[in-house]
């Protein structure tokens, strides 16, 4: 169903560009950067909680793992799309991709077994 809703959202947006401007925020610019703050800090803390439940050798390790690294690859394809679409604001995109490919390889490397 998420799937299904994710798909549809998109088709009504490119479908009928007039709905986009429900989801705009004015005005843009400085507000957009500092509107990441709750998912860079869910983000944070995911990675906070992995480093401590895997040094205690917690069986929850790995799930708070990948979510730290969902959290950062999610972010990164946020950066990236912008830049994209606006030819601007690259530096967030070098930044934000290294560390999502380190967390996903963290995330790997902890829970290959």
């Amino acid at each position: 169903m998420q799937g299904l809703g994710i798909a549809v959202w998109w088709l009504v947006l490119f479908a009928w560009p007039e709905s986009r401007q429900a989801f705009i925020p004015e005005p843009p610019g400085e507000l957009a950067l500092l509107g990441f703050w709750l998912a860079d800090a869910t983000a944070a803390s995911a990675s906070f909680a992995a480093a401590i439940l895997v040094r205690g050798g917690s069986r929850h390790a790995p799930a708070m793992l990948w979510l730290a690294a969902g959290c950062m690859v999610y972010a990164s394809l946020t950066c990236l799309g912008l830049s994209w679409l606006t030819g601007e604001a690259w530096l967030a995109v070098a930044l934000m991709l290294p560390a999502a490919a380190l967390s996903v390889g963290g995330a790997w490397i902890q829970t290959r077994d």
